[in-house]
């Protein structure tokens, strides 16, 4: 017989000597079947009804069988020639039966093409994945690194010892002193010598312990003197200290913004005299004035204008005038009688004259003065809090940091937009020397009087009468959330929102109230236990039981959604911010936070 596979003539009954290919025998029965098939119509192939595979691909197929096959075909086995068919002999075994007649029918040439394509849009939804898949897994980075990364070290003072988190050996030993600045991502350490400490790093300014120190905001520039020392110390740009010409006590300072510049008073004893000094980053002395008359100085600028007050006295300490001296860059001077109030912003000052009227003075350019209220009774500017405004807040303004200021002229209130220089109508108010509590995406402003607290709706200025509070009680203010929080005369805790009061608790200890270190929770103290709260989320949480007086619980963080606090034993606790798993973790007589730059 012929192999059917490979057309070797042979007479093996089972398998082709040549190829190994079973021999196929076809008997009386199989024929019969395969007619009747061929005259149904009804072929199978792979097990799969002709007539269903027409349905799906609008394909017929069919299976040349050669005339010496001698076995019956399983659909396997057909399988099987087919595909040998198509190697051997280069021809398909699967044709079209029938033309097409959609807009779909294509030539051979044409599908080849679409094929082509259908590959390149797989190969393009491929990389669009790969895209999407290393787009999320920067996003899960990013969120990771905000939300879960340590972006603070908890610090704490025992025993004159400085331990960091995490740490069993302590940072500094001997300490005497910590400064820190205002944005809390760096802190002087005054121990055997003078240390700056940020990022878990230690630089040393000093190999003695400073006496005095005056620094910017960055900590980029210190001016510091030593105990029995009358010289002065710069330690700056070069990262290295560096004595000043000066052998004077210093009476006041003030370092620019970013430490391009100092201004310093200095008083000589053996003359009675004052001399104001100007000093650049890297050291180098001008004196500008010297006289009899004290000085305060208000603000240096980085472009170097300094601006202070000049105060005459006769008599016992009894004022004779208060005047405004203006150093520009250039050192020309510029003087400003009477004032009474002013208000230090970029490239102008804004003073109260003895007529109580308000001007807006550029002192970098010779310009007449713009007068911008009369009557004016009070100024009430920002403090340490951009939303809590009172008339001993801070005279110096900074752009993109407070820009606004509130004025009480004639018994209404007003807001100020130093930036823009426009001027905003609030509400009447006959009362002055109050704390004013201003969100600027509410609709709602608080202020708080010696008997209680009012909140104001800006639209219609209608006042209401919120609640009364003791005069111990500080309200706490939490910008990010535009919310303050108090307790009122009967105990009852509250969170006010755009003029909407949640209670929060009731039976809260006076004075208790003390908001975290990173201002995003709080802590009173209820009958003896201690509870901490995040502000506007979750329920207020027991962290510790015992307390006998609000002393009894000094400094509370809350971080990396967990609590730190010390109890009245200085103690040191961790506690998840639902109160679980506390456990202790150092003596502490003093709790600090210092944040990372960079997360």
């Amino acid at each position: 017989m012929i192999c059917h596979k490979c057309g070797f003539e042979h007479n093996s009954d089972k398998e082709c000597p040549k190829c190994g290919a079973t021999v196929i025998k076809v008997n009386e029965e199989y024929l019969k079947r395969k007619k009747a098939y061929e005259e149904s119509g009804k072929i199978t192939f792979a097990g799969i009804d002709v007539d269903t595979l027409d349905k799906m691909s609008n394909t017929k197929v069919e299976i040349n069988i050669e005339e010496n096959v001698e076995k019956e075909l399983s659909p396997k086995e057909a399988m099987a020639i087919a595909y040998d068919k198509m190697k051997n002999k280069g021809q398909s075994v699967i044709k079209n039966s029938k033309k097409r007649t959609n807009k779909n029918d294509k030539s051979s040439k044409e599908k080849k093409q679409k094929r082509s394509v259908d590959y390149s849009l797989w190969i393009k939804l491929a990389a669009i994945a790969i895209a999407v898949i290393l787009f999320i897994t920067v996003i899960v980075f990013a969120v990771n690194r905000i939300f879960f990364k340590k972006n603070t070290d908890i610090l704490w003072l025992n025993n004159n010892s400085l331990y960091l988190s995490g740490e069993d050996k302590a940072v500094f030993d001997n300490v005497s002193e910590i400064i820190e600045n205002q944005a809390k991502d760096k802190m002087i350490v005054v121990s055997d010598k003078t240390y700056m400490y940020e990022e878990e790093k230690t630089n040393t300014i000093s190999e003695k312990p400073i006496k005095d120190i005056y620094y910017n905001q960055e900590m980029s520039l210190l001016i510091y003197t030593f105990e029995g020392d009358d010289s002065v110390y710069m330690y700056g740009k070069d990262k290295k200290e560096l004595k000043l010409d000066i052998n004077l006590k210093i009476t006041d300072c003030y370092v620019s913004k970013t430490g391009k510049f100092a201004a310093l008073v200095a008083y000589n004893a053996a003359t009675a005299e004052y001399t104001l000094y100007k000093i650049d980053s890297v050291g180098h002395v001008t004196s500008l004035e010297t006289n009899e008359n004290e000085k305060d100085v208000s603000i240096i600028t980085d472009e170097g204008t300094i601006i202070l007050m000049d105060y005459t006295y006769s008599g016992i300490n009894s004022v004779v005038t208060s005047q405004m001296h203006i150093y520009r860059a250039n050192f020309s001077k510029l003087v400003v009688e009477e004032v009474t109030e002013f208000i230090v912003y970029e490239e102008y000052v804004i003073f109260v004259d003895g007529k109580s009227q308000m001007k807006l003075m550029s002192y970098e350019i010779s310009a007449p003065n713009t007068l911008v209220f009369e009557n004016v009774e009070e100024i009430y500017t920002a403090t340490d809090n951009n939303c809590k405004y009172t008339n001993y807040g801070s005279n110096i303004c900074y752009e993109g940091e407070n820009d606004k200021i509130i004025v009480l002229s004639g018994g209404r209130l007003y807001l100020y937009d130093l930036k823009k220089q426009v001027t905003t109508y609030l509400a009447d108010c006959a009362l002055s020397s109050v704390e004013i509590y201003y969100f600027e995406n509410s609709k709602y402003f608080y202020y708080k009087t010696v008997t209680g607290l009012n909140k104001v709706e800006i639209k219609t200025s209608e006042v209401t009468y919120v609640d009364l509070l003791l005069p111990s009680d500080k309200i706490l203010v939490i910008e990010d959330k535009d919310t303050i929080v108090y307790r009122d005369y009967y105990g009852k805790l509250v969170e006010m929102k755009d003029g909407k009061a949640t209670k929060i608790d009731e039976g809260v200890k006076e004075g208790s109230i003390k908001q975290s270190l990173d201002g995003l929770a709080y802590s009173y103290i209820k009958d003896v236990t201690v509870y901490a709260k995040q502000v506007g989320k979750g329920e207020a949480i027991a962290i510790y039981s015992g307390v006998e007086s609000i002393s009894d619980l000094t400094n509370i963080v809350f971080n990396n959604k967990k609590y730190y606090f010390r109890d009245v034993n200085g103690k040191l606790y961790q506690s998840k911010v639902n109160g679980k798993d506390k456990k202790i973790i150092g003596e502490c007589s003093q709790l600090y936070i210092i944040y990372k730059k960079g997360i």
